[in-house]
């Protein structure tokens, strides 16, 4: 009856015929850890957490995860969308984003660099060190390249243009515009042309004017002056920017500043003076330049084409550096 009953539970707790389980190993029975898990030696010294050039790769962070790709291209993105910005916020007057755009990104620059810097993630360290000198020569360039071109491009894509103006018309009438096209026939009259210089200023500076005419025929009363600093001597030789090319029958008309300037009232007064003229009421001071339009449009390609050359030798230079560095950050 022992044995029937020792059968009878077996059947039940092993199902009928099934074989009993086999026993666990001995190494789980004595309490080891699974092979898999056996650690082996530790190495004698534990790579630097705070050599940039050595991998790091601490607390459980991936070894290596920058590659030579990364090293190349993510600076020069970074640096190519600050120029992009340069040259839309620039030629649009959006100059808030020359400032806000760079300041984000040196803010997240700075925060990837601190945050893998702690963790010892020597490779990621060496790639934001790489992008935040690209924010930074990019953000030099772009500021540059606004302030000498992009700011004068922005004024006088502001204003109108008109085309075929006749020294003789009012310049009452164009009061609005920045750039003006004058007939073949005009020119700068530098025969009528007046120097005045402020002796009691630091530095002395002559501000010289010269009546634009209609062709050789004395007018009287003049509309458009062409005007510039240090170009002409006291009476004559008048000597600002491109009047004696044959093709010069334009000008830039000078921001608001510019013609409210005590020195230049001073010379027009002087050349009503010396000359007999008399000035238009609301007379213009001109850039004196062969083709106004085009000398306008120049400044954003000048511009645009210096972005795009400064562009491509960066990208060599950025592969020449990743290419140098990816050796050195890469485990062995």
């Amino acid at each position: 009856m022992a044995s029937g009953g020792f059968g009878s539970m077996q059947g039940s707790a092993y199902g009928s015929g099934a074989p009993p389980p086999p026993p666990p190993p001995a190494a789980a029975r004595l309490g080891a850890a699974p092979p898999s898990y056996v650690q082996g030696p530790q190495p004698d010294r534990l790579p630097s957490e705070h050599s940039l050039l050595r991998s790091g790769g601490t607390n459980g962070y991936p070894k290596g995860s920058v590659n030579i790709w990364e090293l190349i291209i993510v600076p020069w993105l970074f640096l190519a969308l600050i120029l992009v910005c340069a040259l839309q916020g620039g030629a649009n007057g959006y100059y808030v984003t020359l400032v806000t755009i760079p300041v984000v990104l040196l803010f997240l620059n700075g925060w990837f660099l601190r945050f893998h810097y702690t963790r010892g993630n020597n490779p990621e360290v060496v790639l934001g060190i790489l992008v935040l000198t690209a924010i930074v020569i990019s953000l030099s360039v772009g500021v540059y390249s606004v302030a000498k071109s992009l700011v004068e491009y922005h004024r006088l894509s502001q204003g109108a243009s008109y085309f075929n103006v006749l020294p003789s018309e009012s310049a009452a009438g164009k009061i609005d515009a920045t750039t003006l096209a004058f007939t073949n026939a005009s020119l700068v009259d530098g025969t009528r042309a007046f120097g005045f210089t402020d002796a009691h200023a630091t530095i002395p500076v002559m501000y010289c004017v010269a009546p634009i005419s209609d062709g050789f025929l004395f007018q009287q009363r003049v509309q458009y002056w062409a005007a510039g600093l240090d170009c002409c001597e006291a009476r004559g030789n008048f000597a600002c920017y491109s009047k004696d090319a044959n093709d010069a029958h334009g000008g830039l008309v000078f921001e608001e500043e510019t013609q409210n300037l005590a020195g230049f009232r001073s010379a027009i007064l002087g050349a009503q003076g010396e000359y007999g003229v008399t000035a238009g009421d609301h007379y213009l001071l001109l850039k004196w330049v062969s083709n106004p339009v085009a000398y306008r449009d120049s400044l954003w390609k000048n511009t645009a084409t210096l972005f795009l050359i400064f562009g491509g030798v960066y990208l060599v230079i950025s592969s020449m550096i990743g290419c140098a560095l990816i050796p050195v950050i890469t485990p062995k």
